[in-house]
């Protein structure tokens, strides 16, 4: 299993935080029987964004 991750946060104002984060992974491995049930053709990308606001 291969994984490359890049993100970024910024603070735009001192109470609010924005970010946006990438997820590449290449295989699969679960938890449960690995070496029966891995795949090294599965392929994913996630595109994550969130919000952090503090009072």
């Amino acid at each position: 299993m291969e994984q490359v991750i890049f993100g970024l946060e910024v603070e735009p104002t001192p109470h609010v935080k924005l970010g946006a984060e990438y997820m590449y992974n290449a295989g699969f491995v679960p938890l449960i029987l690995p070496t029966i049930t891995g795949d090294r053709s599965v392929e994913s990308h996630t595109f994550i964004v969130g919000a952090e606001l503090t009072f």
